[in-house]
């Protein structure tokens, strides 16, 4: 699997994403690109948490990323894998499936190594 600095350094790149910030289920701040608020790790992880129990109780077979609505159309995309979040902060001007996309293809890639 790729380091957290080679993961993040790819996130950079995609089109779309203002900021990210990278953490564990249990709320351990990994990375970030800002300066991230107590506030936003708290929501992150509650949101991961409760999309994990949605899906199971759901019968989904997969949940790839819940889209969480902000003024000014800097939306929030959560993604749950393997024990960690990702939530992005989406730039207003590039849609949010586009986005999720290309993040989607970044953490299948992680899969496969």
């Amino acid at each position: 699997m790729a380091t957290i600095t080679e993961f993040t350094g790819s996130l950079r790149t995609i089109d779309g994403v203002a900021d990210y910030v990278l953490l564990r289920l249990d709320g351990r701040l990994l990375d970030s690109s800002s300066g991230a608020e107590e506030a936003l790790l708290s929501m992150l992880t509650f949101v991961g948490r409760s999309a994990a129990a949605i899906g199971v109780k759901a019968g989904l077979s997969r949940l790839d990323y819940l889209e969480l609505g902000r003024k000014g159309g800097q939306n929030l995309l959560v993604f749950p894998f393997h024990g960690y979040l990702l939530g992005i902060t989406r730039k207003p001007e590039m849609p949010s499936k586009t986005v999720a996309a290309e993040i989607d293809l970044l953490l299948q890639s992680l899969s496969r190594n």
